[in-house]
């Protein structure tokens, strides 16, 4: 095993002191009890994040800047209202994202998080070559009648968001949103 340089101990000692402090905090507190761990997403810039299962995608809560973990007075494009929590997903090829949602408390955010992860596993549960209703059914558990009025009213609700559903040869498809 190679041994850590000073400078990479250093890092990992001021970084270990950031992630204690957030976790003190009321916020970091609600989130950690959420399944959110910080983490560091490079530049300088940090998140709260929570992983989809092993689909490749991540829950993200970050100030309005989407640069930290933690919310500042007010909200960096317009110092005349508090700064908000950004709720999106990111996927680990770092060029897919989600739209993001807003929150003004942490419990806010923690809701619309759980969204997110919903729609995101629900959206990988469904596979990238299409899936039967019964087939779905059975990598989700739920009747096949509610795996058809759950995609029909999730591409009703998000048709560009999401992704579209369609029929075709007796099957349901889904098409992902560019």
């Amino acid at each position: 095993m190679t041994e850590l340089s000073e400078a990479s101990k250093r890092w990992h000692s001021w970084w270990d002191g950031v992630v204690a402090a957030a976790n003190a905090t009321p916020e970091g507190i609600a989130f950690t009890k959420g399944n959110f761990q910080l983490t560091h997403t490079g530049g300088g810039c940090t998140a709260w994040e929570r992983e989809v299962g092993d689909t490749g995608w991540r829950v993200l809560i970050t100030d309005s800047e989407g640069l930290g973990h933690k919310l500042e007075a007010n909200a960096a494009e317009d110092e005349t209202i508090p700064d908000y929590w950004l709720i999106g997903g990111q996927h680990d090829d770092d060029e897919t994202g989600t739209e993001c949602l807003k929150a003004a408390t942490a419990e806010e955010a923690l809701a619309a998080a759980d969204r997110v992860h919903a729609e995101l596993a629900f959206t990988a549960a469904i596979g990238k070559n299409g899936a039967t209703e019964d087939e779905l059914a059975e990598r989700l558990g739920v009747p096949g009648e509610e795996v058809r009025a759950t995609l029909l009213r999730a591409n009703e609700k998000n048709p560009k968001r999401i992704f579209y559903v369609y029929e075709a040869r007796g099957r349901i498809w889904y098409k992902g949103a560019n």
